[in-house]
C-alpha cells in the first residue's frame, strides 16, 4: 500500500512504498522526466508512441519501481502490460475449459436438418 509522508516517523517513512511530500517534484529533474528533458524523445520503427494519464503519486511509484528494476517508465509498464495480458489470456483459457468440460462433451445436432427443412417447404 502506497502511503503519503510528511517526516520522519510518520507512517511509511523510509519504507520503499512510501509517497514522499514532495511527489512529483522529480517531473522537474533532468535526469529522471521527459519533463525536464531527459527520456526518449526519438520515434522508434515498429513501436507505437502512446500518452498515458496517471495520478502523480502512481506515476512515482511506476518510475520508482522501474528504477529499482534498472528498466525506463516504459519498459516496466511494457512488462506490466504484457504480463497481465499474458495471465488474463491464461485464466481465459483455463475457464473456457472448465465450462467445457461442465456437460460432457459436445454433441453433433443430429444433422440433416437443412435436407429436412427443404423436404417439409412448400412448393412454390
Amino acid at each position: 500500500m502506497l502511503r503519503r509522508t510528511d517526516a520522519p516517523g510518520a507512517i511509511g517513512h523510509g519504507s520503499p512504498d512510501a509517497i514522499p511530500a514532495d511527489r512529483g517534484s522529480h517531473r522537474s529533474d533532468p535526469a529522471v522526466g521527459p519533463l525536464g528533458g531527459g527520456g526518449n524523445t526519438g520515434y522508434t520503427q515498429g513501436v507505437a508512441k502512446v500518452m498515458v494519464s496517471l495520478p502523480d503519486d502512481l506515476l512515482w511509484a511506476v518510475d520508482m519501481e522501474a528504477g529499482r528494476r534498472g528498466t525506463t517508465r516504459s519498459g516496466y509498464l511494457r512488462e506490466l502490460a504484457e504480463e497481465t495480458l499474458r495471465r488474463k489470456s491464461a485464466l481465459r483459457a483455463q475457464r473456457m475449459a472448465e465450462i467445457d468440460t461442465m456437460d460432457g462433451p459436445a454433441t453433433p445436432h443430429g444433422g440433416g436438418v437443412a435436407e429436412l427443412v427443404k423436404a417439409k417447404r412448400p412448393d412454390g
